[in-house]
C-alpha cells in the first residue's frame, strides 16, 4: 500500500496542491490554474530525485497527471472552449458538503448523531410499514428527483518481477474525467490481500483501505474468485468498517455492514447485464434462517436499491456503477471501495 512521502519535493507538491483544490471550490479559478502550474513544476522536479518503479514514484506521476489536466480545462474554461469543470472530489469537497448541506444531502454519519431531516414524502412508505418502524431508515430521505451518479470502471496494470500492479480507474459519467483510482499488488501465484482506493486529487494519500481476509475452500472444485471473503475497510485512516458475507468461503452474496447506525447489504443483481456486480440496499430487518446450518439469513429490505451496475466485457472496461443521488461523499467511497474490490478479485485474481 501506498507508504507516507518522504521526498521535500513531492511533500512540497502536495501542500500546493491542497491550496489548488481549495482555490478551486472558492471558484478562484484563476489561481487554482497558476497553483495547478507550480504543481505540475514541482512534481517533474521531483521526478528526477523519486525511483521512477517505486510506488511514490507512480504517484507522484499519476498526481502530475491529474495537475497537468487540471490546468487545461481550467484555460480552456477561461477562453470559452469549455463549461465550468466540476471540482475533483477530495478531502475538501467533503468539507463543503458537511458544511453547505445542500438540497436533498443527508451524511449517514449525521444520522449516525441524531440529526435528521424531515421523511422527503411520508405518504410513499410501503404498505403495511409503520412510520415509527421506517423513519430510522437512511433511504427515506433521498429525495427521488436527485440525479444518479454513475462511474465508468477501467483496468490497467503494471507488471514486475515479482507480481503485478492492478489500476482501476473510476471515470465520470461521460468519461471525460479519472475521479478515483482503486489500486492493489498482487504477488505472483497469491491472492490479492489489500486494495486502497485514493482520490485522484489527492493520490498521495488512501480515502479508503481495504484489507482481504485469506480463504479456505471447503469445495476442491469452487473457482477461488466466486469465493466471498470478508473486508475491513478504514475510512481515511481512522474509522473501521467490517464487511462480510452471510457464509465464509462461499459464495459473495449477500454480504453485510453496519455504517452511520444503518445496515446494509448486497445482493445479486437481476436483469440484463447486471451479471458480477452486486447491489446495495438498505436492511428493514433480517434474522436467521431457520432451515440454514451456515449462519445464512433472511431479509426484508428497502425495494430501491442504493447502488447498481452492470458488467463490461471488454478489453479494458471492467463495470458501470450507479449510485442513488443524494449519497453522500465518503458514503459513495466506501462502497466504491467494497465494490471494486471484489470486482479485482473476481476479474483479475
Amino acid at each position: 500500500m501506498p507508504p507516507r512521502v518522504e521526498d521535500p519535493t513531492f511533500q512540497q507538491a502536495i501542500e500546493v496542491n491542497s491550496r489548488a483544490l481549495i482555490a478551486e471550490i472558492r471558484n478562484q479559478l484563476e489561481e487554482a490554474e497558476e497553483l495547478y502550474q507550480v504543481v505540475a513544476q514541482l512534481l517533474e522536479q521531483a521526478a528526477g530525485t523519486l525511483r521512477k518503479n517505486s510506488e511514490e514514484g507512480r504517484r507522484a506521476e499519476r498526481q502530475l497527471i491529474t495537475a497537468t489536466e487540471r490546468k487545461r480545462l481550467l484555460a480552456a474554461y477561461r477562453q470559452g472552449e469549455i463549461e465550468c469543470p466540476e471540482p475533483l472530489p477530495s478531502s475538501f469537497t467533503i468539507q463543503r458538503e458537511e458544511r453547505s448541506f445542500p438540497r436533498g444531502w443527508i451524511s449517514l454519519t449525521a444520522i449516525e448523531r441524531g440529526r435528521r431531516p424531515p421523511l422527503t414524502d411520508p405518504t410513499a412508505l410501503p404498505p403495511g410499514i409503520q412510520v415509527q418502524e421506517t423513519t430510522q431508515l437512511y433511504s427515506y430521505y433521498l429525495l427521488p428527483d436527485l440525479p444518479e451518479t454513475t462511474y465508468h470502471i477501467y483496468a490497467d496494470s503494471i507488471r514486475t518481477t515479482t507480481g503485478m500492479w492492478l489500476y482501476l480507474n473510476v471515470k465520470n459519467a461521460d468519461k471525460t474525467e479519472t475521479l478515483y483510482t482503486l489500486e492493489s499488488f498482487r504477488k505472483a501465484g497469491h491472492p490479492f490481500t489489500r486494495s486502497a482506493l485514493t482520490r485522484c486529487a489527492e493520490h498521495h494519500a488512501p480515502c479508503v483501505m481495504v484489507s482481504i481476509s485469506a480463504i479456505h475452500p471447503k469445495r476442491s472444485m469452487t473457482d477461488p474468485r466466486d469465493v466471498g471473503r470478508p473486508f475491513k475497510l478504514t475510512i481515511e485512516g481512522r474509522k473501521t468498517i467490517v464487511e462480510a458475507p452471510d457464509r465464509l468461503d462461499r459464495e459473495w452474496n449477500p454480504r453485510r455492514l453496519t455504517y452511520g447506525g444503518q445496515r446494509f447489504v448486497w445482493k445479486d443483481s437481476k436483469g440484463r447485464g447486471s451479471n458480477g456486480v452486486s447491489s446495495l440496499h438498505e436492511v428493514v430487518r433480517e434474522w436467521p434462517d431457520p432451515k440454514s446450518k451456515t449462519g445464512k439469513k433472511l431479509d426484508e429490505v428497502h425495494p430501491k436499491p442504493l447502488v447498481w451496475g452492470e458488467a463490461k466485457f471488454s478489453k479494458d472496461k471492467v463495470c458501470s456503477v450507479h449510485m442513488a443521488g443524494g449519497l453522500d461523499q465518503r458514503f459513495r467511497e466506501l462502497v466504491l471501495a467494497s465494490e471494486l474490490t471484489k470486482q479485482m478479485i473476481q476479474v483479475h485474481e
